[in-house]
């Protein structure tokens, strides 16, 4: 299971730098019900996403006011969080000692058990490892699920919270400061699959479970009190289903049907913005009320499938277009602003398999620069299975760049390379 753990985790997240960003559908479509009287429950402040919409299946890393956080997998099955400063433009580990071997229970920055994403809230650091549903006793990857905390220097370091043995965490996180909301995926002993909403209270790490939530239903942003969920039966012949659920009254209220012409779109506050390919338009659902407007008309893109969705990013809508020229697959980035509805782009690229060129990846936004992928080296390497046995898998190393955003959309060459671990 570690083995297989591992490898998805490397695949996932090199599928995650190189395609789109949207959450994935699966089936179902009964109504969540309430576990408890809708009065008894506080009105949450503001809420906001702090993950990748699709959890640990997205981008593994979270951002802080000063630079980002991310995972790299070692060949045994562990992992160290890594660290990238925005003002030095440099990766380390998430580690105060310099240490000839950073896999060690001596350094902070190490997890023997490989975690599988990260977010930040207020000034603390969170690592989740996932855990594996009714993993046998003697398995090496019997470990619950659970949440670390830890200082944003990789200090003080515990156990937030754990999970029962027939319980993981892989999705999207939800804060409103105080406490944490996700869907947690849970088997009962009859071996029905169930989801959870479930409350964590950042201070104590008490585990509350709200309500009961449809397989399939996927947290896609958050604003106000409410939670904003997609609901995918078949993307190929069923419209995309969006509506919010109320933390407060714990009610779920259906909005808006989009038409599967369209790409994955991203939900931002209090709005939803997608791609229309039937009328090449950008379009806007106000969450409050489920109306669209559209907020630019004649925009650049390709079919639903050469059209990827990357998020929004500083307040850009972010995406590429993937063409063919010869044997060449070309992408072209691009970016549109908000607020005005103007289109920029970004044509740097790199080569990718000899038969790419791949547009660079946005993976983080803070202090007005973004930190993206501008090339990659990819090694085939020996990796180790709990039980010692050996295999070979594809070691991904990213390179990256740093630049303000508004260089970044006047579609220069940019020179400034992030320094990455020695």
């Amino acid at each position: 299971m570690k083995k297989q753990l591992l490898q998805g985790m490397l695949v996932l997240l090199a599928i995650c730098l190189c395609a789109c960003g949207g959450a994935g559908p699966q089936s179902g479509s009964e109504r969540p019900q309430s576990l408890r009287q809708p009065e008894t429950n506080a009105a949450p402040t503001e809420l906001k996403l702090v993950t990748s919409t699709e959890g640990m299946f997205g981008l593994a890393g979270s951002v802080s006011p000063n630079g980002y956080y991310d995972i790299r997998f070692n060949e045994d099955g562990s992992s160290n969080i890594v660290y990238t400063d925005f003002d030095t433009a440099q990766t380390v580990y998430l580690s105060s000692d310099v240490v000839a071997s950073h896999i060690s229970e001596e350094d902070p920055s190490w997890f023997q058990y490989g975690i599988s994403y990260l977010f930040v809230i207020n000034d603390k650091l969170y690592a989740v490892y996932p855990g594996a549903l009714f993993a046998s006793s003697d398995s090496a990857d019997a470990k619950k699920a659970c949440v670390y905390e830890m200082r944003l220097d990789g200090s003080e370091r515990r156990v937030l919270t754990e999970f029962e043995a027939s319980k993981r965490m892989m999705r999207s996180v939800a804060t409103d400061g105080d406490s944490f909301y996700t869907v947690i995926e849970a088997v009962t002993p009859l071996g029905q699959n169930v989801n959870e909403l479930t409350k964590v209270d950042l201070e104590t790490g008490e585990q509350e479970v709200l309500c009961a939530m449809p397989i399939g239903e996927f947290v896609v942003g958050a604003f106000k009190d409410q939670l904003v969920l997609e609901n995918v039966i078949d993307s190929e012949t069923n419209p995309m289903n969006l509506s919010v659920f109320s933390l407060t009254a714990l009610e779920q209220k259906q909005l808006v049907s989009i038409s599967n012409e369209t790409t994955s779109g991203v939900a931002y506050r209090d709005s939803f913005y997608y791609i229309d390919h039937i009328d090449q338009s950008f379009v806007r659902v106000d969450l409050n009320t489920g109306e669209s407007a559209v907020v630019q008309e004649s925009i650049p893109v390709g079919s639903k499938q050469t059209t990827f969705v990357s998020g929004i990013w500083e307040n850009y809508f972010v995406y590429r277009v993937t063409t063919m020229e010869g044997e060449t697959e070309k992408q072209q980035l691009y970016g549109i602003d908000l607020d005005s509805g103007s289109i920029y782009k970004n044509s740097l690229t790199y080569s990718y398999q000899g038969s790419i060129d791949h547009s660079v990846n946005i993976v983080a936004a803070a202090k007005n620069q973004y930190l993206f992928v501008r090339d990659r080296t990819d090694e085939t390497k020996t990796f180790y299975a709990a039980d010692g046995t050996a295999y070979q898998a594809l070691d991904t190393r990213f390179i990256y760049g740093l630049e303000d955003v508004q260089t970044f959309w006047s579609d220069v060459d940019q020179k400034k390379i992030v320094a990455d671990l020695t």
